[in-house]
C-alpha cells in the first residue's frame, strides 16, 4: 500500500525531473493558495505579490537538482506539513531581510524641467545615467528571486524563454509560462520603476 504522505513526484526526482516539477509545481501552488503562511500574509500585506512569493519559494526549492526535496524524510510528519513548515521559515526569513534592507530612495518629477528631480534635500537637478542606473539597481532588488533572474537571463543576457527552460532545467512545456513569467515580470519592474518617477518605453 502506497504511503499518503509520500507524493509521487518525490520519486520522479532522478527518473523524471519535468513531471517532478510539473506536479510539485502544481502542489506547493495549491498548499500556498489555500493556506498562506503567517509570514506569507504578511508579506502580501505589505504590497508584497502571492504569486512571486511562490514562485520564489518553488525555485528555492527545485534548484540545485531539487536539493530541498531531497531532504524530506517520512518520520510522522506528512510532506504538506513539512513543506508547510519549510515554506513559513522561508517567508519569515523573507520577512526579516526585506525589514532590514534600507528604504528604496525616493524620487519625484519637476513640473518645471523635462526631468526628473531628487525629493531629498539639495537643488533640483537633472539626474544622470548612473543616477539611473542606481534607481534601477535599487527598484530591481526589491521584485522576487524569479523574477530578478528571469530579467537578467532575459535582458542581460538575451536568452529567449525556450533558452530560459533549457538553462533552469524546467520541463520543455513551460516555455509558455516562463513566457507569461517574464511578461508579468517586465510590467512589474515598469510600474516599480514608474512609481519611483522613471518612465520606461516599451
Amino acid at each position: 500500500m502506497e504511503n499518503p504522505s509520500w507524493p509521487a513526484f518525490l520519486g520522479l526526482l532522478d527518473s523524471d525531473p519535468d513531471r517532478a516539477f510539473s506536479e510539485f509545481y502544481r502542489f506547493t501552488s495549491v498548499l500556498l493558495t489555500k493556506k498562506p503562511p503567517p509570514a506569507m500574509r504578511t508579506l502580501c500585506s505589505e504590497e508584497e505579490d502571492s504569486r512571486d512569493l511562490i514562485h520564489d519559494f518553488i525555485y528555492r526549492c527545485v534548484r540545485d537538482g531539487f536539493r530541498v526535496l531531497r531532504k524530506y524524510r517520512d518520520e510522522g510528519k506528512t510532506f504538506a506539513c513539512w513543506l508547510y513548515t519549510i515554506a513559513g521559515n522561508f517567508f519569515w526569513d523573507k520577512l526579516r531581510e526585506k525589514r532590514r534592507k534600507p528604504k528604496t530612495i525616493s524620487i519625484e518629477r519637476d513640473p518645471k524641467a523635462q526631468g526628473l528631480k531628487d525629493s531629498g534635500p539639495g537643488p533640483a537637478k537633472e539626474l544622470e545615467q548612473k543616477e539611473l542606473e542606481e534607481i534601477g539597481r535599487k527598484t530591481i532588488a526589491r521584485m522576487d528571486e524569479y523574477c530578478r533572474l528571469l530579467l537578467v537571463l532575459r535582458h542581460e543576457r538575451g536568452l529567449k524563454p525556450k533558452e530560459i527552460v533549457k538553462l533552469l532545467g524546467l520541463p520543455s512545456d513551460q516555455n509558455k509560462n516562463v513566457s507569461d513569467d517574464l511578461r508579468y515580470c517586465w510590467q512589474k519592474l515598469k510600474k516599480l520603476l514608474g512609481q519611483a518617477g522613471v518612465d520606461v518605453v516599451s
